[in-house]
């Protein structure tokens, strides 16, 4: 019986580097806009038409993915970091600029043309001072008067509330780093366990119900959780089969198990191998997504862009519409924020390099110089 291709395999094959993780990216924040635009159009109406509906599972899906896939790639990079200070600061490079840009553009540009203060009162307001706290990744939602009559009210990014638990996952890789695991791969999956125990453990000692409603997106500590996942597949990615039929048994059982309160912590472990298993194809790449990756862009502009539609434009009010005219603009956006801030932002690596080679040749002369015993 011949053997069956790993998913590590798979990604060598490729060259490290499958098309299939750039049109996941890209189809996963485009997810996030469209799940968000009932709500938005719409207010609690279109929430409850979302999760009353069999597409609650499919929402359910997205970040749980997002994340997984998170966990899996940036354990690469991870890999291949000589120090953990490379690794955080290639992760600096990657969100920070971009995320400190579009904060700006809602403070200065999108706030003062659309709020319904006077400027006067927009600027002096603490909301717009504290505004800026989202450059240190504590989400601030509000900025003084605008959106108040939205149906999704005085809200201009919530899609900013993940921003914290991904600073959570680079603690955890970073934690897994310092105690061993790309040694001991089996501390990963550990921590992933460990921590939903955790989880349940809190939510018992403040008194809810240990496993969260499903009803809602996966709670936030669960993407942690997810991403963990994620970092455990890439570390048993040569040991892991990829096959169609488990990716369509992932499917199905993700399905099934983001259904009930409990199953849904089990539906991490299928819905990271049914991200990576998708990751790993290499259909053609269109020539637009050559060098180039626009779901971060996407994430960051698409809920104020949704927002500003809804408040301008009566058709915008429609989910459907507004998932149209928001990914479009949205596309603009994350196309001109690759161009300009995060693709030059990237060019830091080489100065990062040589800080790494700086400190590693100090380190290995101290240790040459160490007298021997």
């Amino acid at each position: 019986m011949a053997k069956l291709a790993s998913l590590g395999g798979a990604l060598d094959a490729a060259g490290g580097r499958p098309a299939g993780f750039d049109y996941m990216r890209l189809a996963l924040a485009a997810g996030v806009i469209i799940s968000h635009a009932p709500w938005v159009a719409q207010g609690n109406v279109g929430n409850s038409m979302i999760w009353g509906s069999p597409l609650a599972e499919v929402v359910r899906l997205i970040l749980p993915m997002f994340f997984a896939l998170s966990g899996f790639l940036v354990s690469g990079s991870f890999e291949r970091s000589r120090t953990l200070g490379m690794f955080l600061g290639l992760r600096v490079i990657r969100i920070w600029p971009a995320l400190l840009v579009e904060v700006l553009l809602s403070a200065f540009i999108l706030g003062p043309w659309l709020t319904e203060v006077p400027l006067s009162r927009y600027f002096a307001d603490p909301l717009f001072v504290h505004y800026f706290i989202n450059m240190l990744g504590e989400p601030q939602y509000r900025l003084p008067g605008l959106f108040l009559h939205n149906p999704a009210p005085d809200l201009v990014n919530f899609q900013l509330w993940t921003i914290p638990f991904e600073l959570g996952c680079y603690m955890a890789i970073s934690a897994l780093g310092v105690i061993g695991a790309q040694r001991k791969r089996v501390l990963a999956p550990v921590a992933a366990v460990v921590l939903t125990l955790v989880y349940i453990a809190f939510r018992l000692h403040i008194g809810q119900d240990p496993f969260p409603a499903v009803a809602r997106p996966v709670a936030g500590p669960l993407l942690i959780v997810a991403f963990l996942v994620g970092v455990s597949v890439y570390f048993y990615r040569d040991l892991l089969p990829a096959h169609p039929l488990l990716g369509l048994g992932a499917a199905v059982l993700s399905f099934a198990l983001l259904t009930s309160p409990a199953g849904q912590f089990l539906a991490l472990l299928p819905i990271a191998y049914l991200t990576i298993y998708l990751g790993t194809l290499d259909p053609r790449r269109l020539s637009i997504t050559r060098g180039a990756d626009y779901s971060y862009g996407l994430y960051l502009y698409g809920f104020p862009i949704q927002q500003a539609l809804v408040r301008m434009c009566g058709w915008a009010h429609d989910p459907l519409a507004n998932s149209v005219g928001t990914l479009v603009l949205a596309s603009v956006f994350a196309g001109l924020s690759w161009t300009y801030i995060e693709k030059p932002a990237l060019k830091l690596r080489n100065p990062l390099r040589r800080m790494e080679d700086a400190w590693l040749a100090r380190q290995q002369r101290g240790v040459m110089a160490t007298p021997a015993e």
